[in-house]
């Protein structure tokens, strides 16, 4: 008995010493995420084809408002049968209105995660290399409302990540190439790589 109760007390110490040793370190996501070289490029970019989307959508809704207007100033002098036909019409053109909002609405999500996709990965495997050299067990991201409730201490790797990522994109001495940019996204959750 006296020989279980010493391997235990000697395997809790070992796990002790093995938790205390762990390193955190944590991150602020936003900060890393503006720094990315072409971030702002990539940020116009969705910036200028959400407009462009919504300007779609706005067209094909004033074109409808503007078929309604008509009906509505011609409806009496209408036959019933063509009145039912150009009610018919007018729902369609309501109803195609409604799926253009909504495959907009995904096309939008879609361009955002393509441009988002290679400035992750490349936050990524910034923060990989990172732990990896400095010994880091678990690297949080502060800026995640709900993921981490709370936090006093731990190591603040921000700048050791971004200096990272312009190292990785920093032009290649001797060849005279560059590496090729990567495009930047909208600013957007980035737990998911931790």
């Amino acid at each position: 008995m006296k020989k279980i109760i010493a391997i235990l007390a000697v395997a809790v110490l070992a796990f002790t010493g093995t938790v205390n040793a762990q390193k955190f370190g944590h991150i602020d996501a936003q900060k890393i995420l503006t720094a990315v070289p072409g971030f702002q490029a990539s940020s116009d970019e969705m910036e200028r084809y959400q407009k462009e989307k919504e300007k779609q959508y706005l067209d094909l809704q004033t074109m409808i408002q503007n078929n309604y207007q008509k009906y509505l100033a011609e409806k009496d002098a209408l036959l019933p049968s063509i009145k039912a036909s150009r009610e018919k019409e007018l729902q369609t053109e309501e109803l195609k209105l409604q799926e253009f909002g909504t495959e907009t609405q995904q096309r939008i999500q879609q361009k955002q995660q393509d441009l988002m996709a290679p400035l992750l990965k490349q936050i990524k495997d910034a923060i990989d290399i990172v732990a990896k050299e400095n010994g880091f067990a678990y690297i949080f991201d502060i800026t995640q409302q709900g993921s981490l409730v709370y936090f006093d201490g731990g190591i603040d790797v921000t700048d050791l990540v971004i200096a990272q990522i312009k190292k990785a994109s920093a032009p290649t001495i001797g060849t005279g190439t560059t590496p090729t940019p990567t495009t930047p996204i909208m600013q957007n959750r980035l737990s998911y790589f931790i």
